[in-house]
């Protein structure tokens, strides 16, 4: 790491720092407070080395079990027999070497930090806190990139690796805050169904996005790591046109989130009025019929 100093690990911090503050802003209804979020873009950089570990450890299985089929051309790089085999080496190094080993850490440290948090009673508060794991261990992958490679990677790094790191963690917090959404709702629903006020459950699979919550942000980790191991035209054109994709929807998501946050409890209480139209407010557990219900915002159902 001959190109180690502070100015350069500085400069490295930059684009995580800086997407940090825009999904902050972004958190329109309630902020989070700074030293959760702190909390989890510093755990979130101390998954790195761990997880670098980890990954070494998967991909190197995957090396042996494909000894047979790999060799060394005259320079030294590694050759495959087949593009076939090439190919399926390389997707289980990107998907489950990769993809999943890290996303699965940031998943645990998720659920950890924030699965009993009285904090998370917003729409929008899965996506900030996803988003500050993925880029507090987006922001020490960068630093040590740059004390390997030096200047030269690093304004490539932050258009993206670091926004990666972002879309990422807006896919997995999306999911949290719908398992959230979901394990509301049927926290209201249980008493009701006991009491014979509604006659079918409707919310029992919340934990069904708490599993979408690591599994579809690695599938798309998978994708963005394999598109990038293949140095060829046609490679390189794929890995652009997918990044080109991630921004649109990433960041057209995070604008439609940010716009349609509110509180848990309240999209909560509308989804059940939406599969349960006899209840009445006093069952749903408002006050009267006079009081207004509070924003639910108009995230997707269960």
């Amino acid at each position: 790491m001959k190109y180690a100093s502070l100015e350069i690990s500085l400069l490295a911090l930059v684009p995580a720092v800086l997407l940090c503050v825009y999904i902050y802003k972004k958190d329109r209804v309630e902020k989070e407070p700074w030293w959760l979020l702190g909390l989890l873009f510093l755990v979130g950089g101390a998954l790195y080395i761990p997880t670098l570990l980890g990954e070494g450890r998967v991909t190197g299985w995957f090396d042996t079990l494909f000894a047979a089929y790999r060799n060394h051309d005259m320079m030294g790089v590694v050759v495959f027999d087949s593009p076939w085999m090439e190919a399926l080496h390389g997707g289980l190094c990107a998907f489950l070497g990769v993809g999943l080993v890290e996303e699965f850490a940031k998943w645990a440290v998720l659920i950890v930090l924030t699965y009993r948090s009285k904090h998370f009673n917003s729409l929008f508060d899965g996506v900030v806190y996803a988003t500050f794991v993925a880029l507090g261990f987006a922001a020490v992958e960068n630093i040590r990139y740059a004390w390997i490679t030096g200047w030269d990677t690093l304004l490539l790094r932050a258009m993206t690796s670091v926004p990666g790191h972002l879309f990422f963690g807006i896919v997995m917090g999306y999911c949290y805050t719908m398992w959230n959404k979901c394990a509301t709702a049927n926290d209201l629903e249980k008493p009701l169904f006991l009491s014979g006020a509604v006659t079918r459950r409707r919310y029992r699979g919340a934990w069904l996005w708490l599993a979408a919550a690591l599994a579809i942000p690695a599938l798309v980790h998978g994708l963005y790591m394999f598109a990038c191991s293949y140095r060829t035209p046609v490679g390189e054109a794929g890995f652009y046109l997918l990044m080109v994709v991630l921004y649109v929807l990433c960041f057209t998501q995070v604008n439609r989130l940010s716009d349609a946050d509110g509180a848990v409890l309240g999209a909560a209480r509308a989804s059940l009025r939406k599969v349960h139209p006899t209840l009445t407010d006093e069952q749903l557990g408002l006050v009267s019929a006079e009081q207004p219900e509070e924003k639910g915002g108009t995230a997707d159902e269960c």
